[in-house]
């Protein structure tokens, strides 16, 4: 073999070579920003409670249940702005509170002994994430 033929299959081979790489591992579900992480929920649920809401003359015209939020900020990298997105499932009304780590929000119209769900998700740098469904009974 000659040494331009020589030459050439040490340069194909070094070439092939590096191509290959490792296979993605898989599954890639651990960025808390994309639609596909199963860790811990960046927006959780810390408390529910049910309010009654009276009229000018102390009647009761309205029972509704409220969610406490917490954004898991302590998940982000330093400072990470973000949009909480709350939306109730019955109606599709959403709600946006702007870096807000704590908030809440309200459902109106409800009956003691039901449950209820809100859905909660982050918007970060133009992109949304997964959304959370928080289900709870009204007591």
């Amino acid at each position: 073999m000659n040494r331009q033929a020589a030459f050439f299959l040490v340069a194909l081979a070094v070439l092939f070579g590096a191509c290959l790489k490792d296979p993605i591992p898989d599954p890639l579900n651990s960025n808390p920003f994309d639609q596909d992480y199963t860790g811990t929920p960046l927006v959780e649920v810390t408390s529910t409670n049910s309010a009654v809401i009276l009229d000018d003359d102390g009647l009761p015209i309205d029972t509704v249940m409220v969610f406490h939020f917490q954004v898991r900020t302590d998940l982000f990298p330093a400072s990470t702005s973000y949009r909480a997105i709350t939306r109730d499932p019955r109606d599709g009304s959403e709600l946006t509170y702007q870096d807000d780590d704590q908030f809440a929000r309200s459902i109106a119209n409800v009956v003691i002994g039901q449950t209820y769900c809100m859905e909660a998700q982050l918007e970060v740098v133009g992109t949304t994430t997964r959304v959370w469904t928080h289900c709870a009974i009204l007591q």
